[in-house]
């Protein structure tokens, strides 16, 4: 065999492989990871066990947009899974999640005692974590109505060297999710949803 047609041969291999490699990450395959996006499974946007309140939880809850300022309350969950908030208000909070909790206290509240209020639910103890290129790689708390892209925001946003095409978000379970960030500022649909103990990562382009 000719020389030219052996390292003909090589390249034909290695196309090979590398087609399947990338074939098989984006279905999830060896490598597990999906792209996430419009046509992803919908089961990915539920919220799972993790991000559902119990008794016991302690909550951080902010009432905001009034006039004399934000109303912050720290709460335990009770025994029979009630909260009590502003103007003696009673609300069940065992077995929703965060975000459910947090438009049920909206509700409660505008229009019949203001004309407009922003809430914010966290859970103390329960966290995400962002690495990588962004400009404060850490541990923060984790809120209702968490996505990627304003996780990377908590994180002070991409540093320079970010490839924002290609973030990947672990699930506990190990499950991996690949979020094109550049399509997520304008497209919600491909903003991936964030739990609890998700960790978001950021590599590096290479140009």
């Amino acid at each position: 065999m000719k020389r030219n047609d052996r390292i003909l041969l090589l390249l034909i291999a290695l196309v090979s492989v590398l087609g399947t490699g990338c074939i098989s990450d984006n279905l999830g395959g060896p490598n597990n990871i999906i792209d996430f996006g419009p046509s992803s499974p919908r089961e990915i946007h539920r919220p799972d066990a993790r991000s559902v309140i119990d008794a016991g939880d302690k909550l951080s809850i902010i009432m905001s947009d009034f006039p004399n300022g934000p109303i912050k309350f720290q709460v335990t969950v009770s025994d029979d899974g009630n909260v009590v908030l502003h103007l003696n208000q009673n609300f069940r909070a065992r077995g929703k999640t965060l975000t459910a909790l947090q438009t049920e206290i909206h509700q409660r509240y505008v229009p019949n005692y203001y004309p407009r209020m922003t809430v914010q639910v966290e859970a103390e103890g329960q966290f995400f974590f962002v690495q990588g290129h962004v400009n404060r790689p850490d541990r923060f708390p984790y809120s209702s109505g968490m996505t990627t892209m304003k996780a990377v925001s908590t994180a002070n946003g991409f540093d320079p060297f970010a490839k924002k095409r290609s973030v990947i978000v672990t699930r506990q379970d190990g499950q991996k999710y690949r979020v094109n960030c550049e399509k997520a500022k304008t497209d919600a649909r491909y903003d991936l949803p964030i739990f609890p103990g998700d960790r978001i990562n950021v590599p590096r382009r290479i140009y």
